[in-house]
């Protein structure tokens, strides 16, 4: 994991980091303040953004994937170092101005070749997020990977 000062850098360098870290019901129940939990957490398995950090609180502050009626309007602040905050941190850097023009050559993609996302099941509790969320932010996170920097 990288270290508190890294990912700071990184966030006054490039803006918002994308990162990792372990969820479970008591992060779930979060309504505000420092989430500083005793409870251990055990697995990695959600991906969250780093917006920024309050040294005298000792916190980063998080934006998360499940609308503004989790948390503090779908922010947390969590202290450093828990629940895995910041694993695997990463950051994109573009140097481009305009993206490059479609070769005339190439085949049109068939649109059946893009991939297709299931209709949202209303009986499924939003706030405890899904299997497909997991699994579409690995795919953007593998996705990504060769053009970001991971701290």
């Amino acid at each position: 994991m990288a270290p508190v000062d890294a990912i700071k850098q990184a966030i006054f360098d490039h803006g918002p980091v994308s990162a990792a870290v372990c969820v479970n019901t008591d992060f779930q129940g979060y309504t505000g303040g420092v989430f500083n939990p005793t409870k251990p957490c055990r697995q990695i398995n959600h991906a969250i953004v780093l917006v920024g950090w309050d040294d005298s609180r000792g916190a980063w502050r998080l934006r998360n994937s499940w609308g503004p009626d989790w948390g503090e309007d779908g922010y947390m602040w969590i202290a450093y170092g828990k629940y895995y905050v910041g694993y695997s941190a990463n950051y994109v850097v573009y140097n481009g101005s305009t993206p490059p023009a479609p070769d005339p050559d190439a085949a049109p993609r068939s649109p059946s070749l893009c991939p297709r996302l299931p209709a949202a099941d209303p009986n499924r509790n939003p706030r405890r997020g899904s299997d497909l969320l997991a699994r579409s932010a690995q795919s953007y996170a593998l996705a990504v990977q060769r053009d970001s920097i991971v701290l």
